[in-house]
């Protein structure tokens, strides 16, 4: 990152500060959670929170395009695998068309709002797990993040850098478990995955469910893929490539008239595909089986 850059992002966190704390202020500052109606739900965010809660106040819908995206690969019997949840923004409109959803958070305190979530819409077709996910079992320490609770993870590879300590963390202890250990049987139509650069720690411990899944979305953070993971796009897609037949970029926030997907890459330009997305810097990828995939927004 060059210096311009460095001075750009650090006046962007102080601003966050600023805003974090006239917001937190404005409401109470015994306030833990702010409601908000929107499109995806009824939705309580962390008071503090200046990225998913206030685009969920102020907007009252989160990525859109995405949940579009999702719901057409769903049908009324598909079993949905959520790893980081977060507060629900996509678990719960995918809920209420699916059969059934199993939503992991491993923040303590979002995924007490994840259960008042899943309560205040009325949905009991979400199974809920309290743990992080990885590729092993036992302790291990948790950031906890305020102003983007979204940005919370695992305590691994350069989490002491700046750039992700700026929200000033909580660090905790959170139980991480196997993900093929935790469901032995279970079958998921579609996987979908965002914890903040532990992603391919979290698939190197789940073949089998990567082999019994259709598809597969997960984040592709190119700072968290290179300082926290500090993985390669080879390491990356070790543990998926085998398992899938053709992958999708979907851009973060398109503009208007831009299009939500890139055209596929099939299996021998998944290195390609890495390419292309880290140039983006954040984005999702669409892995799936066959040639099936629906990326519309209809």
């Amino acid at each position: 990152m060059n210096a311009l850059a460095q001075i750009r992002d650090r006046a962007k966190v102080m601003a966050l500060r600023v805003l974090s704390s006239m917001r937190q202020r404005a409401i109470g500052p015994y306030s833990l959670a702010v409601l908000a109606k929107t499109e995806n739900g009824l939705l309580l965010t962390p008071a503090g929170d200046l990225m998913i809660g206030r685009r969920l106040c102020f907007n009252g819908c989160y990525d859109p395009e995405l949940v579009n995206v999702l719901l057409n690969q769903c049908t009324s019997g598909s079993e949905v695998l959520f790893v980081g949840a977060h507060v629900g923004a996509l678990v719960i409109p995918v809920a209420r068309k699916v059969r059934r959803v199993v939503a992991i958070e491993a923040n303590p305190a979002t995924f007490e709002l994840l259960r008042t979530n899943v309560h205040l819409n009325g949905l009991t077709n979400i199974e809920l797990h309290n743990f992080a996910a990885g590729n092993s079992n036992g302790e291990v320490r948790f950031l906890a993040n305020l102003l983007n609770s979204g940005g919370s993870g695992l305590a691994i590879g350069e989490w002491g850098h700046w750039a992700y300590t700026y929200d000033r963390p909580t660090s905790v202890t959170v139980q991480m478990k196997r993900l093929d250990d935790v469901f032995p049987e279970d079958r998921f139509d579609l996987i979908v995955m965002d914890i903040e650069g532990a992603e391919v720690l979290a698939l190197e411990a789940m073949p089998n469910l990567l082999q019994r899944s259709k598809g597969l979305l997960v984040e592709v953070f190119e700072d968290h893929l290179r300082q926290v993971a500090k993985v390669t796009d080879d390491e990356f897609l070790s543990p998926i490539s085998q398992f899938y037949d053709e992958a999708r970029i979907l851009p973060e926030k398109p503009r208007k008239g831009e299009a939500i997907a890139t055209h596929a890459y099939s299996r021998a330009a998944f290195r390609q595909m890495m390419r292309d997305c880290c140039k983006l810097r954040t984005a999702n990828v669409m892995f799936w089986k066959g040639h099936a995939l629906n990326c519309s927004t209809d």
